[in-house]
């Protein structure tokens, strides 16, 4: 059971509060501006189970050891605590709510430990001076943005059973030199690990099946990069500004199975043929082909079509979408003005995003 963002706030008579241990969560101000509230001490604010949050001015180089027995802390609950310098969290508690700990510029440890399902959006995001962090692999969600902006985080270490990681969740993590994902994890969403400069080695675990748009933009020093064969999905520019982008040679680019883009200028009346074991068009794949591109044969094997991937391919007159293809991404044939032929041998119902044929 919880009890909701804002429940009673501003209820001005409210001077005695009792909270059942059925309640595990309680959101941010839910008790705000009560006189029962006003009336508890500096500190940590305990509401049920919840670390509800820190009352007053908190100390430079604080120290937090959250109490035994708690069961979440709250939304917002030491957002913006600049004097907090470490912080214990026990088995007890199951969930990190949204923005708990953001803009805790001093904060440099974490400790946590198994028991810990959730990490909310931006929970540690702008925690500038954290250095490294082991999740505990009772982990199953980080949520977006999680530690965006965490610019000393140099290392990390993921849990086992993690299936996704989601938008920003690392993204500009400046110092971050190595990653090594588990085998649980399938998806990489949009932008990641982007603008993580120093990021220079990747192990890619062999359960990932899609990497986001922007996973890995401007990963500067991101050199060797070494794809699983089951990756059958990359989004639109998700290697952009890394080495291993810059040192491949121009014409038809590949990341492991994945056909990822035709790099340079396309010769006038080109006309490709993708080779065979072929899983996925990426992202965003065609996009400088304008008029050059007149025809091209995708494989039986394809089975993932990415956003924008004939995006503009002017000169395309007709395709031909094989009979294994799952999913087609959102306006993948935007503005191919002379399109005019599509045959599709699909018989079973897949996906579709929306505007596919759009101009």
């Amino acid at each position: 059971m919880s009890i909701g963002k804002s429940a009673f706030e501003g209820c001005t008579s409210l001077v005695s509060v009792e909270i059942p241990e059925t309640v595990a969560v309680i959101e941010e101000k839910a008790f705000y501006n009560t006189p029962w509230y006003n009336n508890k001490p500096d500190g940590i604010l305990y509401i049920g189970l919840s670390a509800y949050g820190y009352k007053g001015t908190m100390p430079e180089g604080t120290d937090i050891e959250i109490k035994e027995g708690t069961v979440s802390i709250t939304d917002n609950a030491f957002s913006g605590c600049t004097g907090l310098k470490s912080v214990t969290i026990p088995s007890s508690v199951k969930t990190i709510g949204y923005n708990a700990f953001n803009g805790c510029s001093s904060l440099n440890s974490v400790s946590l430990h198994d028991g810990l399902s959730h990490v909310g959006w931006s929970a540690f995001a702008g925690c500038s001076s954290l250095a490294s962090i082991d999740f505990p692999n009772s982990i199953e969600t980080i949520e977006y943005d999680a530690f965006y902006g965490c610019s000393s985080l140099t290392s990390i270490s993921l849990p086992e059973g993690l299936k996704r990681i989601e938008g920003n969740t690392f993204r500009e993590c400046v110092s971050l030199s190595s990653i090594e994902i588990p085998n649980s994890v399938e998806i990489i969403e949009n932008q990641a690990f982007s603008d993580c400069t120093d990021l220079n080695s990747i192990q890619f675990g062999n359960g990932l099946a899609s990497i986001g748009s922007a996973a890995f933009y401007n990963c500067s020093n991101l050199s060797l990069i070494e794809f699983p064969n089951g990756v059958k999905h990359i989004g639109e520019d998700a290697f952009w500004g890394t080495a291993w982008y810059e040192k491949q040679p121009k014409g038809m680019l590949y990341a492991g199975n994945v056909f990822y883009e035709y790099k340079g200028g396309m010769p006038a009346d080109t006309r490709l043929n993708l080779r065979e074991g072929t899983l996925g068009i990426a992202g965003g794949a065609f996009r400088n082909a304008w008029t050059m591109l007149v025809s091209v044969s995708i494989p039986e094997s394809v089975v993932c079509i990415g956003e924008r991937a004939f995006g503009d391919c002017r000169g395309l007159t007709s395709i031909t979408i094989p009979r294994n293809v799952e999913s087609i991404g959102m306006m993948a044939f935007y503005n191919c003005t002379k399109l005019d032929s599509v045959i599709t041998k699909i018989q079973e119902p897949y996906e579709i995003d929306g505007y596919i044929f759009s101009i």
